[in-house]
């Protein structure tokens, strides 16, 4: 009987309390060294953060061994094991969806918060979250108990399509009542998000799964990167510093951004690839025709991924430097350099981007089977062709250009 279910489904999850309050209780050293961690910079900012998301991972493994663990070193009938784990997994989930929000918006912490807002908009999205993957993880956990339980195809789909409406609800209200100034561009991201969000669930309804997948992953990898953008601004900052301040990405932050970019991509496109059934396996061993667009187009997208990734680190290290030029014009003895600073980087900025993306333009070409050998013979004699009838205007340029690199 689903009492039963339910009875033991409390049981253990007392079960996990109970080893979770066992780690809380001898882990006070690490909490407290967490606790008192320096910030004062964004290299310390970011170990304070691994060290809470250590703790975090290691407070919601203590609940699942408890629950899960002590779930399954019994001898369950099959069918009794299949639904009772699947909510004990619930459980467990709407424990790491607690966690995950005190991480990500530490509410009670401002000083650990990753993410650039205030109090109150921290608690608005930790409730949120938890809400929602509440609600996901209890509906996947009752539709499973109702196929185990042989109920009707449309009827269980019904009830499912049903609750998800229940979540479409609960995300749409977050994003109309999401704290933020009320403007028209507020309105109008909130109709698009609102959009969006209905047509995927129609979309998964009538059954047109391709769109669906492309859709919500799309979806995911924006919020993903947008996640990702305002963690590593938020840690540059200056402890008390307002989340409107401007921020020169470091060096670092920069490559490891764009690495996190770039590990999504490719993670996006593997997950799609999945859904809509291709054989990455044979992809990668047929010959046909189809195959070998297929495979061109897909190293066409890791070089220039690649590509903005150089980029970017590349453009950091200029902006950074010019940061350091408009503070050293303050002061009247390094004005001059400051000057030629502030002249010269920014040539030397779309330089460096028009030759990189000459560069990927042509490797994606050649990876299209594309023959480059004409361009770049073509290029090459068009470059003397110019280089021979504007002598003086070249030479002026370069002159000039080392002019300024010589202070």
């Amino acid at each position: 009987g689903m009492g039963s279910v339910f009875l033991l489904v409390a049981a253990f999850a007392a079960l996990g309390f109970g080893v979770e309050r066992l780690f809380w209780m001898v882990s006070g050293g690490v909490r407290r060294w967490i606790i008192a961690s320096r910030m004062d910079t964004p290299g310390e900012r970011l170990r304070a953060a691994l060290a809470r998301f250590g703790f975090g991972a290691s407070w919601v493994a203590a609940f699942a061994l408890g629950t899960i663990g002590a779930f399954l070193a019994f001898d369950w009938p099959p069918l009794f094991r299949d639904v009772l784990l699947r909510l004990l997994v619930a459980v467990v989930m709407v424990r790491l969806g607690l966690v995950l929000g005190r991480l990500l918006f530490a509410p009670g912490a401002e000083r650990f918060r990753l993410l650039p807002m205030d109090t109150p908009a921290a608690w608005f999205w930790h409730r949120r979250l938890v809400v929602n993957v509440a609600w996901f993880a209890f509906l996947y956990a009752f539709i499973e108990w109702l196929i185990a339980q042989k109920v009707d195809y449309g009827v269980w789909r019904v009830v499912a399509y049903t609750l998800s409406l229940g979540q479409l609800a609960l995300v749409i209200e977050a994003v109309w009542r999401r704290p933020g100034e009320r403007n028209e561009r507020f309105k109008s991201v909130n109709w698009l998000l609102t959009v969006a969000f209905v047509v995927l669930l129609v979309v998964r309804i009538i059954g047109a799964f391709p769109l669906f997948w492309l859709g919500s992953l799309a979806l995911l990898l924006y919020g993903a990167m947008r996640l990702a953008d305002a963690v590593a601004m938020q840690l540059q900052r200056a402890p008390g510093e307002s989340p409107q301040t401007p921020v020169v990405p470091t060096i670092m932050s920069a490559a490891v951004l764009r690495a996190v970019r770039l590990v999504l991509i490719m993670l996006t496109g593997y997950l799609l690839a999945r859904n809509w059934g291709f054989d990455l396996e044979s992809m990668m061993t047929s010959d046909s025709v189809s195959v070998r667009i297929l495979r061109g187009s897909f190293n066409v997208v890791v070089i220039l991924l690649l590509a903005d990734l150089v980029w970017f680190v590349f453009k950091a290290m200029i902006e950074r430097r010019l940061a350091q030029a408009q503070a050293l014009a303050v002061g009247d003895a390094h004005s001059g350099e400051a000057t030629r600073l502030r002249t010269v980087l920014p040539i030397l900025r779309n330089v460096s981007f028009v030759t990189l993306a000459v560069i990927a333009v042509l490797t994606a070409l050649s990876a299209l089977g594309v023959d480059i050998a004409p361009m770049v013979a073509g290029a090459g004699v068009v470059g003397i062709a110019v280089g021979f009838g504007a002598q003086t205007l070249v030479k002026d340029i370069v002159s000039g250009v080392f002019f300024l690199f010589d202070d």
